[in-house]
């Protein structure tokens, strides 16, 4: 795949994921408003108890399928879908009956009392699914199917949005709403199974013998995952502990500021790792060491703004999105995780060949090493600097995997650092931040800010293309690439 194709790829994905982040606001008003804080609070019960589950019911599968399907076809690509799908789908069920067993203490301590047992119970409806959905996903992936991916994806997240939005309206309760996401997803899988899956790879007996192979490379992402988790929500309940919920609500807002380019970072996870497993099997060396290359210099580019942007605009940001509370106590919060993020965003990229050559167990030990640094660090810095210590701490944390996994990272995807284009990149963030800093935006609403944003990104576009931070061939791809997104839209 040409580092065009991949971009534009990446590309869909990222808009995919704004979109996914837009439903999350759509809901918001109309469920809250209409269900009532109790209602909307199950509903949110629900979702975490799913985020919560579907790893574990999942084994590290579709990471698994991801890194080993790329390569395979005809009847092999058959057997593995299959039998990778079966194991997920049976381990649902068994996740599932324990839930049912135990669904009405769940109900009465987590879900607002005993009378919700029945939204416990489609919980394990929602997860099977959910696993469902996630087996096409990885498949799709697998293959690079990117296009189909996000067209299905937005095919879905359209008829959710719109179809809970307006049940909701029509006074439905929680529990024919949820049933009615359970249906959307089966139908969905049902589709793409008939219409895809089956000409694609027809159907085939699962053979177990190569799912010890899969878990032996997916149950330690499972662990990988609780320290991901740890790195980014475990700084919220040391807050909620020592500073209340308050502070928690201010620090979240400024966190998903900051944390704007995990949309993009995620979309390039999403495209990049089954590209390189297929070029590692293929033993392509050097073609990983240009991706890595190309994608550690496109991270600094867009960070470097990002983090010198928030650094003048963050408070009048957050104040446009929440209010003047928020934007006042927050802080230096939401440049400090920007910045982080690039050091996360460095990680990964390491971390994803790390994961193309099978070192899932490493992959897992340097993101809990992360996460228990980041969690004694909070223990001791929070209640003594508050909030701020949360993101430096984080800053830290996502430096040192970063260091990490660039030194257990193998030679062959390892580039020699240049750093005429990061000195080039931070002149150019540096005069946006002082020509963005000549607006008072104290009193501007919500579309002067997304002016002056828009402004700043111009401005350090314009001195990027002065100072030549990309080369004649760079450009010239880039004015391609530009030209054929341009060319797709218009028709």
């Amino acid at each position: 795949m040409s580092f065009k194709k991949f971009l534009e790829r990446t590309g869909a994905v990222t808009l995919l994921n704004v979109l996914m982040q837009l439903r999350g606001l759509l809901y918001l008003p109309v469920l809250s408003k209409i269900w009532g804080t109790f209602y909307y609070g199950v509903w949110s019960q629900v979702t975490v108890t799913l985020g919560v589950f579907l790893p574990f019911v999942a084994l590290g599968i579709p990471t698994a399928m991801n890194r080993f399907l790329p390569i395979k076809k005809g009847r092999e690509l058959s057997k593995g879908f299959y039998s990778a799908f079966l194991v997920m789908f049976l381990s649902s069920i068994f996740v599932g009956a324990l839930i049912l067993i135990f669904s009405s203490s769940l109900a009465a301590y987590f879900f607002g009392g005993a009378a919700q047992a029945v939204v416990v119970k489609i919980i394990t409806l929602l997860l099977a699914s959910l696993v469902l959905n996630h087996s096409i996903a990885a498949l799709l992936q697998a293959k690079r199917r990117i296009k189909l991916y996000t067209s299905i994806s937005t095919v879905q997240l359209i008829i959710e949005t719109v179809g809970v939005i307006a049940m909701v309206l029509f006074n439905f309760a929680i529990v024919p709403v949820l049933l009615f996401l359970v249906a959307t997803k089966i139908v969905i899988f049902a589709a793409v199974w008939l219409f895809w899956v089956l000409p694609e790879i027809g159907i085939s007996y699962p053979q177990f013998s190569i799912m010890k192979k899969y878990l032996k490379f997916g149950v330690p992402t499972i662990f990988a995952g609780f320290g991901y988790w740890l790195l980014n929500v475990g700084d919220r309940y040391v807050i909620a502990f020592f500073k209340g919920a308050s502070d928690v609500g201010i620090y979240s807002v400024a966190y998903k500021t900051g944390a704007i380019l995990l949309l993009v970072i995620y979309a390039i996870y999403f495209v990049l790792f089954p590209t390189l497993s297929k070029l590692r099997d293929e033993k392509q060396f050097n073609e990983i060491k240009k991706y890595v290359a190309r994608i550690f210099k496109l991270f600094i580019i867009f960070s470097l703004p990002a983090f010198f942007g928030l650094l003048a605009l963050s408070h009048p940001i957050i104040r446009s999105i929440s209010t003047i509370e928020f934007a006042s106590k927050s802080g230096l919060v939401a440049p400090i995780v920007s910045l982080g993020i690039l050091f996360y965003g460095i990680f990964l990229l390491y971390a994803l060949v790390i994961l193309a050559e099978n070192k899932t167990k490493l992959y897992a030990k340097i993101l809990l090493l992360g996460a228990a640094i980041n969690l004694i660090l909070n223990l001791w810095l929070v209640p003594i600097y508050g909030i701020e210590a949360a993101a430096w701490t984080t800053l830290f944390s996502f430096l040192l995997i970063a260091i990490l996994a660039y030194y257990f990272a193998p030679n062959y995807c390892k580039t020699k650092m240049k750093f005429v284009y990061m000195l080039k990149s931070f002149i150019a963030s540096l005069l946006m931040y002082f020509a963005i800093s000549l607006f008072n935006l104290q009193y501007v609403r919500w579309y002067g800010v997304l002016a002056v944003v828009a402004l700043g990104a111009l401005v350090y576009l314009f001195f990027v293309w002065l100072l030549r931070v990309f080369d004649k061939k760079e450009q010239q791809f880039i004015f391609s690439l530009l030209a054929a997104i341009t060319s797709k839209f218009s028709r």
